[in-house]
């Protein structure tokens, strides 16, 4: 469920305009708390240049662990990208 989530906010933002996408480079990441079986996480989506200024736009979701375990906080991974063009 959790990683469903992931991929759905993603998709949202690579549907958005390239210009608006490029905005989101260099910027504090997206982050949310999502609640998946009685269980929250932490979501952040970020964008990045994947190779060149003005190229292509990788846009990563990151899942966090179960927040209510401090050390699972430090344990982050990407479970979704896609890649945006011009």
């Amino acid at each position: 469920m959790i990683k469903q989530t992931v991929r759905t906010k993603v998709d949202e933002i690579c549907k958005r305009p390239y210009d608006e996408i490029t905005q989101m480079i260099e910027r504090e990441p997206f982050t949310s708390i999502e609640v998946d079986n009685g269980k929250e996480y932490q979501i952040e989506i970020i964008a990045t240049w994947d190779d060149t200024k003005e190229g292509v736009i990788r846009i990563a979701g990151y899942v966090g662990g179960d927040s209510k375990h401090w050390w699972q906080g430090f344990f982050s991974y990407s479970i979704y990208e896609r890649l945006v063009t011009k």
